[in-house]
């Protein structure tokens, strides 16, 4: 299956719109009030109303209750959420929509993260005071092989210049983008959205032509 892409940290309708008509799997839409990509709830439910079916609109979340994610889905219609430092409790496991649970990767072997109801794990690159959008990039060689990547989304750095690379070595199940696709925060710069968009299929084209589709369907 080609890689599934998301774009996260829209703020406007215009990105949006271009990110559809490129066959972008998903949206991001950032509702941590620090982040200089927040946007209302309400806002983002404008947008979204506006998007085709086949475009997956989630929701960032930062220490959430499983509450505070019913509530936010009916507040702006988003179909999946991505949770980084969820509270634990019960709930989770009846939640509406999907979880992509956000990781700050540091490298090493232990065991791969899980969360209830969880759809993918997120890997970003780790910062001290600021969750994902950071511009910095993961030790991609450091991922263990024995985490199915068939729940593995990355993220962490990706660029138009280097998200290729990151998806014939990773071979992830969704790769995700929020600053190297910006011309400012929360303001996406349509070439770059492009570029990604086609570096990434190019990557899906090159792992089905070198023979490594049987390992690709695998990694999904």
């Amino acid at each position: 299956m080609p890689t599934r892409i998301k774009i996260c940290g829209i703020t406007r309708l215009s990105d949006a719109l271009h990110c559809a008509a490129l066959g972008v799997d998903m949206l991001g839409f950032n509702f941590y009030p620090d982040s200089p990509r927040y946007i209302d709830p309400a806002a983002a439910g404008r947008i979204i109303e506006q998007l085709p079916a086949s475009v997956v609109p989630v929701g960032l979340m930062v220490r959430p209750t499983p509450a505070d994610v019913i509530r936010l889905v009916r507040q702006s219609s988003v179909r999946m959420v991505q949770v980084y430092f969820p509270q634990p409790g019960e709930g989770w496991e009846a939640l509406p929509v999907p979880v992509i649970l956000a990781h700050p990767y540091r490298g090493g072997s232990t065991p791969m993260p899980r969360w209830p109801g969880m759809c993918y794990l997120l890997l970003d690159a780790p910062h001290r005071s600021k969750l994902g959008g950071t511009g910095r990039c993961l030790n991609w060689k450091a991922i263990p092989a024995a985490w199915p990547r068939e729940q593995l989304m990355l993220a962490g750095g990706l660029t138009p210049d280097n998200v290729a690379e990151a998806v014939r070595m990773v071979q992830p199940a969704a790769v995700d983008v929020a600053s190297g696709v910006e011309a400012q925060p929360g303001v996406k710069d349509a070439a770059r959205v492009t570029a990604f968009v086609q570096a990434v299929r190019h990557a899906d084209a090159c792992i089905i032509g070198s023979g490594n589709e049987h390992s690709m369907a695998e990694g999904r």
